[in-house]
């Protein structure tokens, strides 16, 4: 019901215009300016951001060998050990969180998470000299996602690491 008032919201305001692609149970928004904004935040530090872009793969790289160590264990411990196995829950608003202040936090990280993850994937990028088509967000029922949108060609004549 509530997505059939955003439906009927989006399309009597004309939300198309501004950048919203809205689907059957989706919402995109773009944004085609972000690459001003990212060129303009890395004209100050290019050299302290490629040092931590580099820095950022190697801790990626631990991070998900702690990982897969963290679930083969922890998978071992559910057939092993019951005591020690720790169970996993996907977080999904009015399902796995039911509270309303559990609710309130999630919808408020989301946001910073998105713009500061995928900014870093922009700043990158610009550093790289590879153009943003778009940066943008979207919902999937109750799936949040971010974006940045990068010129397939410029990515393609990029150096690889």
């Amino acid at each position: 019901m509530a997505w059939v008032v955003i439906i009927i919201i989006a399309k009597s305001l004309k939300f198309e215009k501004y950048g919203f692609e809205l689907k059957a149970y989706s919402l995109v928004y773009k944004n085609k300016g972000v690459n001003d904004v990212l060129i303009r935040l890395l004209g100050r530090t290019k050299r302290g951001i490629r040092v931590f872009a580099d820095l950022s793969v190697i801790a990626g790289f631990i991070m998900m060998g702690f990982a897969f160590y963290f679930l083969l264990n922890n998978v071992s411990n559910y057939f092993v050990a019951q005591d020690n196995f720790s169970e996993l829950t996907v977080l999904i608003p009015g399902v796995t969180l039911t509270s309303a202040p559990a609710i309130t936090y999630f919808l408020l990280s989301i946001p910073i998470v998105l713009v500061i993850h995928e900014g870093a994937h922009g700043i990158v990028a610009a550093l790289e000299k590879i153009k943003i088509k778009t940066g943008g967000f979207a919902i999937f029922i109750a799936l949040f996602a971010g974006f940045v949108e990068p010129d397939e060609e410029e990515f393609e004549k990029a150096k690889k690491i």
